[in-house]
């Protein structure tokens, strides 16, 4: 695990991996990369092949998204100090995250799983920002904002319909409230 008490939170991800396998859901929702706050280092954790691996052979899509930045900062404190140039927040994308997402080789290899990249939106132009669209995009060193998570929303569901996702007969937009497997 990763965090200040390791122990702690892998003891949390088997329970929330036992709530899963338990609850058999259609879909789930992760974190399919991890990019590091310091360099353009971006890696798959290994330890969730055999996750996806199992959740796929009991007939559930898993849909990873891959990493969005992060940083050394507090991103929401650096924007609203640097409101009126919110670019000294930033960063060139090849300074934040790795040229190709690392999972897709990983997701590539199994049925039923789907890729969501929000590169774009968080870094257009190939600049990433902590305000984009009068929106701040964090409310710390790496989660997004809730109000600038929202305006990704048309991005997943069109990510997600041109790779065929197909929640049973659904769209996207029908697909309710996933459940995220995260760190605690």
């Amino acid at each position: 695990g990763i965090g200040p008490n390791p122990e702690q939170c892998e003891m949390h991800n088997e329970m929330m991996y036992e709530e899963i396998l338990n609850l058999a859901p259609d879909n789930l929702v992760l974190i399919s990369s991890w990019t590091n706050p310091q360099t353009n280092d971006e890696n798959f954790t290994p330890e969730l092949e055999p996750i996806i691996a199992e959740l796929t052979a009991r007939g559930t899509n898993v849909i990873g998204v891959r990493d969005n930045p992060r940083w050394e900062q507090d991103m929401f404190a650096c924007a609203q100090e640097n409101l009126r140039n919110a670019s000294e927040c930033g960063a060139p994308i090849d300074m934040k995250m790795a040229s190709t997402d690392p999972s897709s080789e990983v997701l590539g290899r199994y049925e039923n799983t789907y890729e969501i990249d929000f590169t774009e939106q968080l870094c257009p132009d190939g600049f990433c920002e902590a305000i984009i669209g009068n929106i701040i995009v964090y409310m710390d060193s790496n989660h997004l904002n809730k109000s600038f998570a929202q305006t990704l929303v048309s991005a997943a569901t069109e990510q997600l319909a041109a790779q065929e996702w197909d929640i049973h007969g659904g769209t996207p937009s029908d697909m309710g409230t996933p459940l995220l497997l995260e760190e605690p």
